[in-house]
């Protein structure tokens, strides 16, 4: 199976000051593209573990674009802890989104979902809001870029 390399990029907004924050991630995933759907697979470690990649403590997240271009975000732990968030544009959706510490639901609203999937690589923009009880409003905006590891 081929390796590839998968960049993602964050800004999230707080509606209640304006503040902004920047997140990203790089890691190695598995990519599966078909006609019926497209998933991309990595492992996502915690802080303290990012060095030590082979430890199992690891988040393991699966994007899935199905066919309707609805996007669904699953994260699982070891400890059996899953969350499924559901994108689709122009479409609220409210997920149950499960911590170690205990769950919350949050709603989500797409306001924009651009896909451009080919055999080798994939791009994924989405723009979204988040919100508990509609109230604690985040606006969100990733950029997901996944491509062959040519060095595998």
């Amino acid at each position: 199976m081929k390796e590839y390399i998968i960049n993602m990029k964050g800004k999230i907004t707080y509606d209640d000051d304006g503040d902004t924050e920047e997140i990203g991630l790089t890691s190695i995933a598995e990519y599966i593209y078909g006609d019926s759907e497209i998933k991309l697979t990595y492992k996502e470690y915690p802080e303290e573990n990012n060095v030590n990649k082979k430890s199992d403590d690891f988040i393991l997240n699966t994007i899935t674009v199905h066919p309707d271009n609805r996007l669904t975000l699953t994260k699982s732990t070891k400890d059996g802890i899953s969350s499924i968030l559901v994108l689709e544009k122009d479409m609220r959706h409210l997920c149950v989104y499960n911590t170690p510490f205990g769950s919350f639901e949050m709603g989500i609203f797409t306001t924009s979902l651009i896909v451009r999937a080919k055999e080798n690589e994939c791009r994924i923009s989405v723009c979204y809001t988040t919100d508990i009880e509609k109230e604690n409003i985040r606006h969100h905006r990733l950029d997901i870029s996944l491509r062959e590891n040519k060095h595998s």
